[in-house]
């Protein structure tokens, strides 16, 4: 079990049993830090696994913009070549096959603008594998294509968005880890490591956290009858136009809140959105807090009913 498992067990509480369970369950572990208010925080390390299949999204992504950008700049190649080097292109094509069935190739023959093709694409395909993913981690706070689909995110050591700095080097350095190929370099380095990092994150100072999406928020049943003993609220037409969206979700997040809630902190959090409410429709009458509850309830049904 894990230090922060072991402490909420010795403690008791809820919070320290759930961080260890999350911790059990995660193949990466995970990273307790300090906020400046001594907060602590748990970031779930990504594991090895969900590291690479967000690299192969990735790397789909910078394929397609490969074969983009390289066709583009061989037909700007041929849009620039006369007809007689189109005509030992040709010739260069099918010596070239002959050549290869022969075991051999002589690129002597290749016309100059080739190698100027050539240059230019490994200038661009370079800032492309690099830039790709400088591009994305700073636009949106270190989530590429690929990691937005698993859930990952790249953050600093302390938790915070990477800046320009970070970003550049950890993505400079995946050619490193990349090494010798298949990326063994930096699989390793993630295996052994116990914050899953490879070459480039321990240089730039970052891990990749997994982000803990939320369970989907379940449907409110609305009562379409008061409960027993509830007075029978009624709106007009007035009342019920001055509820827009925005209070149409306050009443439908508190209503799904409170059933989680501990009684005394229900009863906060009922008053306050119910006072809420009834100043925004102008309410006359005194709701009697042991019905604030099916005011809220009354007035989701008249509104949603109309």
């Amino acid at each position: 079990m894990s230090q922060a498992g072991a402490s909420g067990v010795a403690t008791g509480t809820a919070t320290g049993m759930e961080t260890a369970a999350r911790r059990e369950g995660s193949l990466g572990g995970a990273q307790v830090i300090r906020s400046p208010e001594q907060v602590a925080l748990d970031l779930p390390i990504a594991g090895p696994m969900s590291r690479v299949l967000a690299f192969s999204v990735d790397y789909g992504v910078i394929l397609i913009l490969e074969i983009l950008i390289f066709t583009g700049l061989m037909f700007a190649g041929l849009s620039m070549a006369e007809l007689d080097q189109l005509e030992r292109i040709t010739s260069w094509l099918e010596e070239t096959q002959a050549d290869l069935e022969r075991g051999r190739m002589d690129v002597d023959i290749m016309s100059g603008w080739i190698f100027v093709v050539l240059a230019v694409w490994i200038v661009l395909d370079f800032l492309l594998q690099s830039g790709y993913f400088i591009v994305c981690e700073l636009l949106t706070q270190g989530r590429s294509p690929g990691k937005a689909a698993f859930g990952l995110r790249v953050v600093r050591d302390g938790g915070l968005p990477v800046g320009l700095r970070e970003s550049a080097l950890r993505n400079l350095l995946r050619m490193v880890d990349m090494l010798p190929s298949q990326y063994l370099v930096g699989l390793i380095s993630m295996t052994i490591s116990k914050e899953v990092r490879r070459l480039g994150d321990f240089a730039a100072g970052t891990i990749v956290v997994r982000e803990e999406r939320a369970p989907p928020a379940r449907p409110i049943e609305i009562e379409h009858e008061p409960r027993a003993g509830a007075p029978a609220f009624r709106f007009d037409h007035a009342q019920l136009e001055a509820i827009g969206p925005v209070e149409l979700r306050l009443v439908r997040q508190t209503l799904r809140r409170v059933e989680e809630l501990p009684t005394w902190k229900r009863k906060q959090v009922l008053e306050r959105t119910a006072g809420a409410i009834a100043a925004r429709i102008a309410w006359q009458e005194t709701l009697d807090p042991e019905h604030h509850r099916d005011f809220l309830m009354a007035l989701l049904r008249d509104r949603e009913g109309r």
